[in-house]
């Protein structure tokens, strides 16, 4: 119903009553988490559309039940048409951002409550653009930080981890497999119109011209590795190019008889370090000046980078001065659309430009300018008038 009065093109279009849809749920869901806070004394720690969490302060399962239960009785008094129910247990939370959490849920906590789940929630281990050892580095640490163990206790492991992470990194005592990435070739290689900073279309056009065809490629997932060539003449060619140049498929390192290794300080960097900085970034007692020594890497070089990670968190705010040089870029390059009407006489379309013409002379706009056959074979002007209303619903239409 919501979508239905918020589109703009729909028949039903009334804004009004969609932002009152949005409107009264926001308004629901404060009312509970200031009946839950005020009235019952709870700690809501997280609200989002139509659901809050409470940190209910105890470990027992039966208490926190019966805290949810108090909670249900108390707001289904305040609505005929809406009920809340207890939707899920946490044992433990690790609450980042808005739709960003991960969390170990007791599936059956109707029952005795030992089958514990891990739910995770937007992170970046469940996203496809990650390669596989930044996964699994995320999900040990995730794993770490929900354990239940002593901070002090956490952090040592987190140190031998990683540590031990960098040396099988740095000693090449990891597979291949693991270093993968994947990214879904959407469109023809060559309608990308900046492939340098695309790698996945930087493979999809050498694999093109080795003979493979488009219908293999468009649509499907392109695996590629971010490499070093050895012994290059060409290290200029390839800073021109950017990532691209450095990004190769699975089958050429393999065929390049030593000549390509595996990017290890790309790979820290970029795919190791940002996700980790996500998930520990809240917690005291650990920095990223910790975990760049257990990899190795200088902590002052690695800021920067650790900060940016690969620019796809597209929550994280944008520099003003960029947004505002890419808005100008977008005005000037947009091309202007024009409103084109279908004749209900002749079913032709012709652009309309207004309710006069006067190109050489004053003629109606409001008449079909196409050419038609008459009935003696002769082209003659279609002159059917478009109704007023017709008219008035296209241009509103289109102006939204």
């Amino acid at each position: 119903m919501y979508g239905c009065l918020g589109f703009s093109s729909s028949r039903f279009y009334a804004c009004a009553i969609a932002a009152l849809i949005t409107r009264t749920g926001r308004e629901t869901l404060l009312k509970t988490k200031e009946l839950a806070e005020e009235k019952l004394g709870f700690n809501v720690v997280y609200g989002d559309t139509d659901s809050i969490m409470i940190n209910t302060g105890t470990q027992m399962l039966k208490e926190s039940l019966e805290m949810g239960k108090k909670l249900k009785q108390e707001v289904n008094v305040l609505y005929k048409c809406l009920e809340i129910e207890i939707d899920g247990v946490f044992k433990s939370l690790l609450l980042l951002k808005k739709k960003k959490y991960a969390a170990l849920k007791i599936e059956d906590f109707n029952g005795d409550g030992k089958n514990i789940q891990k739910e995770i929630k937007g992170l970046d281990m469940v996203r496809r653009d990650w390669c596989t050892l930044s996964k699994e580095v995320g999900t040990k640490v995730l794993d770490e930080i929900l354990s239940g163990k002593d901070r002090e206790k956490i952090i040592v492991e987190l140190n031998d981890y990683f540590s031990d992470m960098s040396k099988s990194m740095r000693t090449n005592l990891l597979e291949i497999k693991q270093y993968i990435i994947t990214k879904q070739l959407t469109k023809a290689p060559g309608e990308y119109s900046d492939f340098k900073s695309l790698p996945h279309v930087a493979i999809a056009m050498r694999l093109k011209q080795q003979g493979k065809s488009e219908a293999d490629l468009v649509n499907n997932f392109i695996p590629y590795l971010i490499c070093n060539k050895l012994k290059s003449n060409d290290e200029e060619e390839i800073i021109k190019s950017g990532l691209s140049g450095k990004a190769y498929h699975p089958d050429e390192l393999l065929s390049s008889k030593g000549q390509l290794e595996i990017d290890i300080d790309w790979y820290i960097t970029q795919q190791l370090f940002p996700p980790i900085q996500r998930l520990i970034e809240h917690i005291d007692g650990i920095s990223m000046d910790f975990i760049a020594q257990c990899f190795g890497i200088d902590a002052k070089k690695h800021r920067y980078t650790a900060e940016i990670g690969n620019g796809e968190d597209k929550d994280e705010a944008i520099p003003s001065a960029i947004l505002k040089t890419e808005t100008q870029k977008c005005l000037k390059d947009r091309a202007i659309a024009k409103l084109k009407l279908k004749c209900i006489q002749c079913g032709e379309t012709s652009e309309f430009n207004g309710v006069y013409q006067t190109d050489k002379e004053k003629t109606s706009g409001m008449l079909c300018p196409q050419k038609i056959k008459s009935a003696s074979g002769e082209m003659v002007p279609c002159n059917k008038q478009y109704p007023e209303k017709f008219i008035k619903n296209r241009v509103t239409l289109f102006l939204r």
